[in-house]
């Protein structure tokens, strides 16, 4: 099944992988559409992408900070409260989380 509005395909066990994938093999690839996608799907809503990097770096899932932010502190839009379980619950489905230590 493919999502228009996100380019996305979703696979029968949750996940979503773009329409069109790119020929890199082997590489994790559009991981904020396929979270949009899954949230899009199973809860009605469509997650803005600073959400999606509020809840990824709270749960240490981030890299580095993006160097365009203006106020290193804190985010200009986190994500809100009643949205942040369906986020990572969406992680957790699409097998990005970190295993519970």
């Amino acid at each position: 099944m493919v999502d228009p509005k996100l380019q996305t395909r979703i696979v029968k066990d949750g996940r979503a992988i773009p329409a069109n994938p790119p020929a890199r093999a082997g590489k994790r690839i559009a991981v904020y559409a396929g979270i949009q996608a899954y949230c899009r799907l199973e809860h009605g809503f469509l997650p803005q992408t600073c959400w999606i990097a509020d809840v990824l770096s709270q749960e240490g899932l981030t890299r580095r900070q993006a160097p365009n932010r203006k106020d290193p502190s804190r985010p200009k839009k986190p994500c809100p409260a009643n949205r942040r379980a369906e986020i990572l619950e969406a992680i957790q489905a699409l097998g990005l989380a970190r295993a519970p230590s």
